[in-house]
């Protein structure tokens, strides 16, 4: 179908280019349609770019849920960081799995066209940081998190770290490949290692 055509090569444009650098014309021509046939089912580059994050979140929460090993939503037995972990690991094994996915996401998070981000955080921000505001409100309320800082920053910084998780492995060296999934695993435990001992109630002598 060439609404599928379109929607694949536009995920490989979108993956190798932000929003301002991301060609049209070169999905059109590597999804072998025409300009009549793009605009037949997309109003303009925006509507194709936010369903195609549409179509990212959905399938990443699809393989979450799936694959996990337990219950990730919010009221889960686990603390904040052992739900992170669980989440960030389900997350890399989507990437190896998706890799095309994964280099779109990684533009997502990155993206600095201030007009598209307002459409993006429209798009999914608004639900990422509901889920993440009762988490963090459920945590401070078990002592889990620290209740010295103000919620919105945790929330923020948090969102944050987990959404650049995969910028960061690549920025180490680290492609997110199935053959890489040691060093991957280990990069993961130091990371929110890291998290917990910023923003959780750990003793954090007991490191020293």
């Amino acid at each position: 179908m060439k609404r599928d055509d379109i929607i694949q090569a536009a995920i490989e444009e979108f993956g190798k280019y932000d929003y301002n650098r991301a060609s049209v014309n070169t999905i059109i021509e590597n999804s072998e349609t025409s300009k009549g046939t793009f605009y037949h089912y997309f109003k303009n580059k925006a509507d194709l770019y936010l369903l195609l994050i549409q179509k990212v979140s959905f399938e990443k929460m699809k393989f979450l849920h799936s694959t996990a090993d337990t219950d990730l939503t919010v009221g889960t037995e686990l603390s904040i960081f052992e739900l992170l972990r669980t989440q960030m690991e389900a997350s890399v094994r989507f990437a190896s799995a998706y890799p095309l996915y994964a280099m779109f996401s990684s533009k997502v998070a990155n993206e600095t066209n201030q007009e598209i981000r307002k459409k993006i955080d429209a798009e999914i921000g608004h639900a990422t940081n509901e889920y993440f505001s009762e988490l963090v409100k459920q945590n401070i309320k078990d002592k889990i998190l620290r209740d010295d800082m103000p919620e919105e920053f945790v929330i923020k910084i948090l969102v944050y770290m987990i959404s650049h998780f995969n910028e960061f492995l690549l920025r180490s060296g680290i492609q997110v490949e199935f053959e890489n999934t040691t060093k991957i695993t280990e990069y993961l435990n130091y990371y929110v290692s890291f998290m917990e001992k910023g923003l959780g109630t750990i003793d954090i002598k007991k490191y020293a």
